[in-house]
């Protein structure tokens, strides 16, 4: 059983347009947030451990271009691998964070090779967005980022 406190702030000054699009991918502003989870202690359960998480992203336009970028931060604090829950650890890969590694295949591994999660992560994204025609546009991005075993 896993009870636990999640607390988290954020602020966005990204533009609320009326086309869901523009939602989806920002031209202006900023997005930042952060989280603290606490397991364990006087919560009751299973699992002990304590989570900071927090993302950043920047949107610029230079002209029809807009540059982008995204970094995040997160730290996982537990006195034992049992007591982190699978479903609480880091894993990296796929299209919303290392685009090219399938998704979670970037982890620390167990003896089999099989990707376990980790208690550590760090990840940048940064794009060039440029329009083709008409709603299609391009992006041309580079990515960088780990999964570390320990906090």
């Amino acid at each position: 059983m896993l009870s636990a406190l999640r607390i988290g702030a954020a602020r966005e000054t990204t533009p609320a347009p009326g086309a869901r699009v523009e939602s989806l991918s920002p031209r202006s502003g900023y997005r930042a947030a952060i989280r603290v989870e606490h397991a364990g202690g006087w919560l009751p359960g299973s699992f002990s451990y304590d989570n900071v998480f927090t993302t950043g992203s920047y949107y610029q336009p230079v002209g029809a271009v807009v540059l982008a970028g995204r970094l995040q931060f997160g730290s996982i604090v537990s006195e034992r691998v049992i007591d982190l829950p699978f479903s609480k650890r880091y894993f990296l890969g796929g299209a919303d964070s290392l685009r090219g590694w399938g998704r979670f295949e970037v982890s620390p591994l167990s003896i089999n090779g099989q990707p376990i999660g980790g208690r550590a992560v760090a990840l940048f994204n940064g794009e060039v967005r440029f329009p083709i025609a008409g709603p299609l546009s391009g992006v041309v991005f580079v990515d960088a980022g780990n999964v570390w075993a320990e906090s």
